[in-house]
């Protein structure tokens, strides 16, 4: 017997979970005080204008001790020089009374629950930098390749960035502030919207440095940059999926058959694209809009790397110092855009370029 079923985009169950997701989502969007028109053109200039990168080649598998890691992260930051550098040995040396770094094995055994002085969870199981009223708490837990069958101490080259990631959390927090810089209870806007776009740019900054200071295979240096790129055109079009969905429930108090046809007809979508945008929204275990931060430091990422090439580390510095001081005019002057004029298309441009210099076979300095 044939099930119809699969010949339609959504059936009535998943459109059913996908309602009672946008509830949630509606709950919390109601709850917060973002800029969801400001959100959502930033986001959907993303979706219209990358792309996803095909990578069809079999990487080398570097590993790395955590000693390795550490090491490359510290070399890495060093290159800057000046406050970057200081701030960024202060962290991994934990010289700061108010910030603590937890690296571990994410495989073993941890109290997943268990909070310390700040308030924050000590083992996460990704990433995170939490930051409250100049506190600091960030998690790296260390990934293993084929960790199912992996036993060793040995870690993979993502637990490299994901340090990098997480270390360059710390250079624009405001340690002396009073500032929440939690998603959606922030008193400092700044850090809601932008506060990704520093930690992939140093992502991307680190696939720069490792190619010309490292004997790290160039073809997995390229697969992780790839990676960082498609996960965040994810983060996008998950953002993208909640925000339009959400006022169509505000609207007509449901999202019905009807209206995800139309929606596929006018933004050019196939099948799978519908449904891996339902099921992302309906599996979403992050607060609802917290990937739209992804999305926008996907957009403004290649240029703080521009900015760190043409005019070199205390480019950045001048940056960082405007991020954490929430004036995102100068910082963005810092980065030669002016969003009031041609800005935006200097951001597309410079994105739409790194795109492509990741996805070339010169991919190299």
């Amino acid at each position: 017997m044939i099930d119809f079923s699969e010949f339609k985009i959504l059936d009535d169950k998943t459109l059913k979970k996908l309602n009672e997701a946008i509830e949630e989502v509606l709950k919390e969007k109601h709850e917060t005080k973002l800029d969801y028109d400001l959100i959502e053109r930033l986001v959907s200039l993303v979706l219209s204008e990358s792309h996803f990168i095909e990578n069809l080649m079999i990487p080398s598998v570097p590993q790395f001790t955590q000693e390795q890691l550490v090491g490359y992260a510290i070399k890495f930051y060093q290159s800057f020089g000046g406050e970057i550098y200081k701030k960024a040995l202060n962290t991994v040396l934990q010289l700061y009374p108010n910030i603590k770094l937890n690296i571990y094995d994410r495989k073993n055994p941890k109290i997943l629950n268990r909070k310390n002085e700040f308030g924050h969870f000590e083992y996460t199981p990704a990433g995170q930098c939490c930051s409250t009223y100049g506190n600091v708490t960030l998690t790296v837990p260390l990934k293993k390749d084929y960790e199912e069958k992996n036993s060793s101490n040995r870690y993979s080259i993502d637990s490299l960035y994901t340090l990098v990631h997480e270390i360059a959390h710390s250079l624009d927090v405001d340690y002396e502030g009073e500032r929440e810089t939690i998603l959606g209870k922030s008193l400092d806007d700044t850090r809601d919207y932008f506060c990704e776009c520093t930690s992939i740019a140093f992502e991307y900054l680190l696939s720069q440095f490792l190619l010309d200071y490292s004997d790290i295979p160039k073809d997995a240096i390229q697969e992780h940059s790839i990676l960082i790129n498609n996960s965040t055109r994810r983060d996008a079009i998950t953002v993208y999926a909640k925000l339009i969905l959400a006022k169509e429930k505000e609207k007509s108090g449901k999202i019905d058959y009807r209206f995800v046809e139309k929606s596929m007809k006018e933004h050019h979508l196939f099948k799978c694209d519908i449904r891996d945008a339902a099921y992302s929204v309906i599996d979403s275990h992050f607060p609802a809009f917290y990937q739209a931060r992804y999305a926008i430091g996907r957009l403004f990422a290649p240029t703080i790397v521009k900015a760190y090439n043409n005019k070199g580390p205390e480019a950045i510095e001048r940056y960082l110092n405007e991020i954490k001081k929430g004036n995102v005019k100068n910082a963005a002057s810092v980065l030669d855009i002016d969003i009031k004029s041609d800005g935006i298309a200097k951001l597309i441009k410079n994105m739409l370029d790194y795109e492509s210099y990741i996805s070339s076979k010169e991919f190299e300095r």
